[in-house]
C-alpha cells in the first residue's frame, strides 16, 4: 500500500505524464446518431468535439446523447430518427467554455477541478486551444496506484486461441451467376443472418456494405439469400451488374458492425 507522501508525489507531477494521447474526437457538424453508433463502435461513455481547426468545443457524453433521445421522443416519437440524422452533436454541448487543461499544469490541480465538476474527464489542450489528449480520473487513478496492465496490454494485440486460429475464408462474387457468396464460418455471429438483405457500395474503397434486413421483403431493393454449402449466398446479379463489379475483386474480408446487423466486405490486400 502507497504512503500518503508517495500519493502527494505522484500528484505533482503533469498531465503530461498521466493524460491518454489516443482520443476520440469528432466535429461540431457530426450528427447525433452518428456519435451514438460511434460511441457504441468504439466503447467509449464520452466523446470530445472538436472545429475543423482542431480546437476543443466541449465534451459529450453518452447520458447527454440519451437526455437528446428522450427529449425528441417525447415531442415526437414518429420524428426521433430523423432527429438523431439532422441535429448536429455540437448542439449537445451545455458549456460556452469547455473545462480544459493544458499538459504542463500540476496533476493535483487537474484531479481537483475534476472532483469539483463531477466530471470524467478533461480535454489536455495546446496553448491556442487544439486538442493533445484528454485526461480521465482512470488515467488519475492509474498514474497514483501504479498501475500499467490495461495500457500496456492495449498496446499489444493480444493472442487468444478461439479467436486466433480460427481460419477466416474470404467472401467472392460468383463470375457464372453473379451471386454474393460469405462463408458462414468467417461471420462473427452467423444466427445474426436474416432471410432478405439491401446491399449498398463504396466506388472509391470497392467496399460493399450488406444489411439484414429480415425475413421479409420491406423495402423494393431487399435481396433474397440462401444457406449453400456452409455459405450464405445472395441473389446480387443484379446489384452486381449496376456496379459492373464482375471480375473487378476476386475476394473480400469480413468485418461485423453495429451489433452484427451490418457486414462490411473489403477488397482483400494482395502481396
Amino acid at each position: 500500500m502507497q504512503t500518503t507522501e508517495l500519493v502527494a508525489q505522484k500528484l505533482e507531477a503533469k498531465v503530461s505524464s498521466a493524460m491518454t494521447s489516443d482520443v476520440e474526437a469528432v466535429l461540431a457538424s457530426a450528427t447525433v446518431g452518428e456519435v451514438a453508433d460511434r460511441m457504441l463502435d468504439e466503447g467509449v461513455h464520452r466523446i470530445i468535439v472538436v472545429d475543423k481547426q482542431n480546437c476543443v468545443l466541449g465534451v459529450v457524453s453518452q447520458r447527454d446523447v440519451l437526455r437528446q433521445y428522450l427529449a425528441t421522443q417525447e415531442r415526437s416519437p414518429v420524428s426521433t430518427e430523423v432527429a438523431f440524422e439532422t441535429i448536429e452533436i455540437g448542439s449537445l454541448i451545455n458549456r460556452d467554455r469547455p473545462l480544459t487543461v493544458t499538459a504542463d499544469v500540476p496533476l493535483t490541480n487537474a484531479a481537483m477541478v475534476l472532483a469539483a465538476n463531477k466530471i470524467g474527464c478533461l480535454p489536455v489542450v495546446g496553448f491556442h486551444g487544439d486538442l493533445l489528449g484528454v485526461l480521465t480520473t482512470s488515467d488519475v487513478l492509474r498514474h497514483i496506484t501504479g498501475g500499467v496492465s490495461v495500457r500496456l496490454e492495449s498496446s499489444f494485440q493480444m493472442y487468444s486461441v478461439t479467436q486466433e486460429t480460427k481460419v477466416k475464408l474470404p467472401a467472392y462474387i460468383r463470375k457464372s451467376s453473379g451471386e454474393l457468396v460469405i462463408p458462414l464460418k468467417s461471420m462473427e455471429k452467423p444466427e445474426a443472418r436474416t432471410k432478405y438483405v439491401v446491399l449498398g457500395y463504396d466506388p472509391p474503397s470497392g467496399r460493399i456494405l450488406v444489411k439484414f434486413a429480415g425475413d421479409e421483403p420491406g423495402v423494393e431493393s431487399a435481396m433474397l439469400t440462401r444457406v449453400d454449402d456452409g455459405c450464405l449466398v445472395v441473389a446480387s446479379s443484379g446489384f452486381v451488374t449496376h456496379y459492373n463489379l464482375a471480375g473487378k475483386t476476386s475476394a473480400f474480408e469480413l468485418s461485423s458492425h453495429k451489433d452484427n446487423r451490418y457486414i462490411v466486405l473489403s477488397p482483400r490486400q494482395t502481396n
